[in-house]
């Protein structure tokens, strides 16, 4: 399953952003995204319209600088290439692909040589996961739904809170509450 850029748009169904999908992805996603109305589709802003338009291939988002960083640092491959794996990466994020997936991608076509490495692998494809547009987040990046969320509960006000009405203490010699017949001070009550 290979998706397009969140750029591209596909106006024969209403501007929805499909271009690249099959029917059935196109259907599971629309399906996905009518089980979650309270998250509005992401607002793209005219310069990212026209960047979109514009044709050219779409580059690595900020979202995966880190992992750029850590490749440049840690691996002996030219710059071209490491924008080539970033866009994959990004696209398979943008997908939904989890991280053990994506760390199996990384691995086709870079060693990892120890677990330093292999923690800075996680740590950037987690980070870029958490901050790159994603198709059934409507456009959203997983880090701005809590914050809406936030804004959408607010804080009951004091006033409305029903204190527990508290029950009275049970007396050491009354029958235990456990309803083993014996009295409170040789069952529950006894200290063990």
């Amino acid at each position: 399953m290979r998706l397009c850029s969140y750029y591209e748009l596909n106006m024969a169904t209403g501007g929805f952003v499909s271009a690249g999908l099959d029917f059935e992805e196109k259907e599971e996603l629309i399906t996905h995204h009518e089980t979650r109305p309270e998250i509005p589709y992401y607002p793209f802003s005219k310069k990212q319209l026209i960047k979109a338009a514009s044709g050219g291939g779409i580059e690595p988002s900020e979202s995966m600088d880190p992992f750029i960083e850590m490749v440049k640092t840690s691996y002996d491959v030219d710059q071209e290439e490491i924008l080539d794996h970033a866009s994959l990466l990004e696209g398979l994020l943008k997908e939904g692909m989890n991280i053990n997936e994506l760390l199996e991608v990384f691995q086709e076509a870079f060693e990892i040589p120890n677990k330093k490495v292999m923690e800075q692998v996680a740590d950037t494809l987690v980070y870029a996961n958490n901050h790159t547009r994603m198709w059934m987040l409507k456009g959203h990046k997983p880090v701005e739904l809590p914050r809406q969320k936030q804004a959408a509960f607010k804080e009951e006000p004091r006033e409305k809170v029903v204190p527990f009405k508290q029950d009275r203490k049970i007396g050491r010699n009354e029958p235990c509450p456990c309803g083993s017949g014996k009295k409170y001070k040789k069952c529950c009550g006894s200290p063990k």
